[in-house]
């Protein structure tokens, strides 16, 4: 069953993406039935979660978008198509921007740290991004790689404007900012220390930690605060000191631009332009079509590899046996008690997006379905809730926080609706959609749970 949003179809009401306080969901334009050409997401904020300040942090997106969509010209941000804010009349809010097809950049980084050049080729294309944005007046102010999104020619696309805002008055003079947003490894230490800050100066931070962890695959500080020992010794200068923890050779052009742009004072942080002219990036900055086409075939390599790495196969039919669990409102032994409960069919052309596990082979659903829900109970026990859906072969599971060090992570807490999909007889899907918390946490607990659907089959 298909719903509507204005003149946008959304396919089965299928939702491919959610976390923080929204849902995403891709979309079509025209009628039911017809060729559409155009893909699109929507998202919908779940009012009921959100703040007084979670909605002006939405409505202020919506208004960022709709400036950004009206520059000529414009391949670097998202283009807003419809939408409507909080008390702007009735109805969901929501807004419908353009479908990128080839994921966050984050995606690319998690399946192994990216070789220089690719590194390279990337990066200067997000300054370049990042440079229109400021170039316009507006800072961004959550710079991140999960943040920015390849289209289908594998091109930046800076996304997530929540926190953005105008950093330029209309002569073009700097605005003072103050209460910045962002996330902590990438947070400039004077919004740390809540003092007014410049919003370049702020990105151009965030930005070097962004460098680091495209070249390394990892984070280069936990945060920028001063009682933080490894960003102190940027802030003390000791650079030698601070290099001696990663335990490898890195190029000097490379270090000397990393550590320009996360420079403790604001005023040592170079611009945009002096960025791309720098020696680090001297090399990718006139490449031929055919050069960027070799570049381009590489990250779509790196893209199907770490579509791959997303499924396992478990090629014989599972037997599970029912052991107690918790979730679907009651203490029955199964959640799944229903026999006539049966996976939903993948919708024909629908795109996954989703970390995902292929199953080969006719399998007891409800009884495979008990037996996953179980052994996450028995691996997490009272770190983890699962409650089931009783209409479909779902179940929500949400992790509890684990330690000190993850309670003071914002969102640091994982939830996700496993679901399985039928696509042929024999063949089934198992999806994991993520609701809530942070990308890292999401793909760490995914993992997990794959070697538990390993260790089902082993047995």
């Amino acid at each position: 069953m298909s719903s509507k949003i204005g003149k946008y179809t959304i396919e089965d009401d299928e939702k491919f993406g959610s976390g923080g306080f929204g849902q995403i969901f891709l979309a079509k334009d025209g009628e039911e039935g017809e060729d559409k050409k155009h893909l699109y997401v929507i998202k919908i904020p779940l009012e009921d979660k959100m703040t007084g300040e979670d909605k002006k942090v939405f409505n202020n997106e919506i208004d960022i978008l709709n400036i950004l969509s009206k520059i000529p010209k414009n391949k670097y941000t998202s283009i807003i198509y419809d939408s409507q804010k909080f008390d702007d009349g009735e109805g969901l809010p929501f807004y419908v921007m353009d479908f990128f097809s080839k994921g966050l950049l984050f995606d690319y980084v998690a399946s192994g740290s990216m070789n220089e050049r690719l590194a390279k080729f990337i990066f200067r294309k997000v300054i370049l991004g990042f440079q229109f944005l400021h170039s316009n007046g507006i800072c961004h102010l959550d710079i991140k790689i999960e943040n920015i999104i390849l289209d289908k020619d594998f091109w930046p696309v800076i996304i997530d404007f929540g926190f953005s805002r105008k950093y330029k008055n209309e002569n073009g003079e700097i605005i003072p900012q103050t209460n910045g947003g962002g996330t902590k490894q990438y947070k400039a230490p004077e919004i740390q220390r809540g003092e007014e800050f410049n919003g370049e100066k702020a990105d151009i931070f965030s930005l070097g930690a962004t460098l680091f962890i495209l070249v390394m695959g990892y984070y280069g500080f936990k945060d920028s605060r001063e009682d933080n020992y490894i960003y102190k010794l940027i802030r003390k200068k000791k650079y030698e000191e601070y290099w001696k923890l990663f335990g490898r050779e890195l190029p000097e052009d490379f270090k000397n631009l990393y550590l320009s742009m996360v420079a403790h004072n604001p005023k040592e942080r170079p611009t945009f332009e002096e960025i791309l002219n720098s020696a680090w990036l001297k090399d990718v900055s006139n490449l031929t079509e055919e050069e960027e086409n070799k570049i381009k075939d590489e990250l779509k390599e790196k893209y199907d590899n770490f579509k791959s790495e997303n499924e396992v196969f478990v090629e014989e039919k599972i037997d599970s046996e029912k052991l107690e669990t918790r979730g679907g409102g009651d203490d029955e032994n199964d959640i799944f008690k229903d026999r006539s409960l049966k996976p939903k069919k993948i919708t024909k052309g629908r795109l996954n997006i989703n970390k995902s596990i292929k199953i080969n082979g006719n399998v007891d659903e409800i009884a495979f379905m008990n037996n996953l829900a179980n052994k996450i109970i028995e691996k997490y026990k009272d770190n983890c809730y699962v409650e089931a859906s009783k209409k479909n072969l779902k179940f929500e599971v949400e992790f509890d926080n684990e330690g000190e060090e993850e309670k003071e992570e914002e969102n640091s807490e994982s939830k996700m609706v496993v679901e399985l999909f039928k696509y042929e007889e024999g063949g089934y899907l198992l999806e994991f959609r993520r609701t809530g918390g942070n990308v890292p946490e999401y793909y760490k607990r995914f993992s997990e749970l794959k070697e538990i659907i390993t260790k089902i089959n082993e047995n």
